[in-house]
């Protein structure tokens, strides 16, 4: 993971709020610390992540034989809208914009 002060000047937030972000991860499991080192994502995060994908292949899988698709026809379709998705996401990305400053005025 960047660091405190790397990550809070791309989002351009205070680094406060970065640090809280990385003590709550850090309280939930999600990500570790090693003094000197950085700050890391927990392995089991990433096994979450592997039982997830799993479940969307699976139900992906269903969907596809339902519609009489087979396995092959899905793979290739997905690899086609992958490859696509690279040239146009089918999420926009992060604005590059500056977050706005709080107008609270008590640094929040």
């Amino acid at each position: 993971m960047p660091s405190v002060r790397e990550l809070s000047s791309q989002l351009v937030v205070n680094p406060r709020t970065v640090w809280q972000a990385y003590q709550e991860l850090e309280r939930e499991g999600v990500l570790y610390v090693r003094r000197g080192q950085g700050t890391f994502v927990s392995p089991d995060v990433r096994a979450d992540r592997r039982a997830v994908a799993r479940e969307v292949a699976k139900r992906a899988l269903l969907e596809a034989r339902r519609s009489g698709l087979g396995v092959e026809e899905l793979m290739e379709t997905i690899r086609k809208v992958a490859n696509e998705e690279v040239e146009e996401p089918l999420v926009p990305a992060p604005s590059a914009k500056p977050a706005s400053s709080s107008k609270r005025g008590d640094g929040k």
